[in-house]
């Protein structure tokens, strides 16, 4: 007898076969830990655990009161929340326009609010630009709920993939081949300096996650600059000019930063645009926990957050310091950061063929784990890119380094065998 398969809708089983591939290999990523593997592949910041743990026991000892479990307060967020958020963004990303509670909305982590922007902007079928090397769930947050598309473009080469001579024109091969460039209606990025989306009439969402994990240590890297603050004349009155307020959006998450994916609270801030702000407010409604706000809101509160955010980017910086030394000394082609918690290597060098893959393999039989840069996005003759956490506990750090610097040599003289061989 044939297995009968249970009713499902056809826009269900449609998300099913769209998202089932990035879903099971995000769960892969996140599987159950093994003390033998150095694990570098996915972007979580593991480098301020012990402190968290000590101040969220304070936060939980000192806050919580038999409120903490009703429902949440206020709408957008969490009135307390919500106004250590504005004071802590106001301090760190420097907005033109200060941000105030009616300009945020907070949501179950960065993606939601994706999620909420893409209901806001966009009708069912339409499209996002996103340029890549990319978060790998972008287009699931798009599509779930939404039934937004991911346009990709492929900055090439990808080593000077955010500046704008590379950036601009791959934005504008991806706009004009794709299959109906007027349903596209917003721009994702990660680079706030180009113009491309107000040319277009496009909503500039932009993605700032990382912008407070700062470690500037590398000259050859651009510096972080938010959208918000762009807004103040140093771009010039023209480009200025150019821009409509009221479809600059920035996300903003406090799991990169602190470490802390598991509380799933993130926000969004658009300055000049309160329809959209109901319509995220509606579609996030009551989505935050009450105890991830109260976590949160003592974590910002807390005097110990300046030293703490200072010896995070202190222990960034070691880290990069020493991934950097080791891929020059190896001759591997990197991305320079000055900020974040990864590193986009090329270390399958003069790859014809998707082959990193077979490279994160041989890591693995190494005992140590990256992640595929086709995971993320890239250009077709971009091949050969991985993605390298650096955000790890310095001992553990080291030994992944010195683990992948062993395969690295190994595959290198392999391949001069191979090339003394043919000869």
């Amino acid at each position: 007898m044939a297995d009968i398969i249970p009713p499902i809708s056809s826009r269900m089983k449609n998300i099913i076969q769209a998202l089932l591939p990035a879903a099971a290999a995000a769960a892969a990523d996140h599987a159950e830990p093994n003390s033998e593997f150095i694990n570098l592949s996915v972007s979580d910041n593991n480098l301020l655990r012990p402190d968290l743990i000590e101040i969220c026991k304070d936060a939980i000892a000192h806050d919580l009161t038999a409120e903490t479990f009703n429902y949440p307060l206020g709408l957008g967020g969490d009135p307390s929340l919500m106004k250590s958020i504005f004071k802590f963004l106001n301090k760190y990303l420097k907005p033109a326009i200060p941000i105030t509670s009616d300009r945020l909305v907070t949501a179950s982590g960065a993606g939601f609010c994706l999620d909420a922007i893409a209901s806001c902007i966009c009708e069912p079928g339409d499209s996002i630009l996103v340029p890549g090397p990319c978060w790998n769930s972008v287009g699931a947050y798009l599509y779930c709920h939404a039934g937004v598309t991911m346009v990709p473009a492929y900055p090439s080469p990808l080593s000077t993939a955010l500046t704008s001579d590379t950036l601009l024109p791959a934005l504008e091969t991806a706009y004009g081949s794709s299959p109906d460039p007027k349903r596209i209606k917003g721009l994702l990025i990660f680079n706030p300096h180009t113009p491309f989306g107000a040319k277009k009439g496009l909503h500039y969402i932009s993605d700032e996650v990382y912008g407070c994990l700062e470690f500037g240590c590398d000259e050859k890297a651009e510096n972080f600059i938010s959208a918000l603050s762009l807004l103040d004349g140093s771009i010039g009155a023209e480009r200025e000019a150019m821009i409509d307020r009221s479809k600059v959006h920035v996300l903003w998450s406090a799991s990169k930063l602190f470490g802390l994916p598991g509380i799933k609270l993130g926000c969004l801030i658009t300055q000049s645009n309160p329809m959209l702000r109901v319509g995220a407010i509606i579609s996030t409604y009551n989505q935050t926990s009450s105890l991830s706000a109260l976590l949160l809101t003592h974590l910002l509160n807390s005097n110990k957050l300046s030293s703490l955010l200072n010896r995070n980017n202190a222990l960034l910086s070691k880290n990069y310091t020493l991934l950097s030394s080791t891929l020059n000394h190896l001759g591997i082609e990197f991305l320079p950061s000055n900020a974040g918690v990864f590193v986009f290597a090329k270390l399958a060098k003069n790859s014809e063929k998707w082959n990193e893959e077979a490279v994160v393999k041989k890591l693995r039989e190494c005992k140590v784990m990256v992640s595929p840069g086709k995971q993320f996005g890239g250009a077709e003759n971009e091949k050969g890119w991985v993605r390298i956490t650096i955000a790890v506990p310095e001992e553990e750090f080291k030994e992944g380094i010195k683990r992948i610097r062993i395969c690295v040599d190994e595959i290198l003289s392999q391949q001069n065998k191979v090339s003394r061989d043919s000869l």
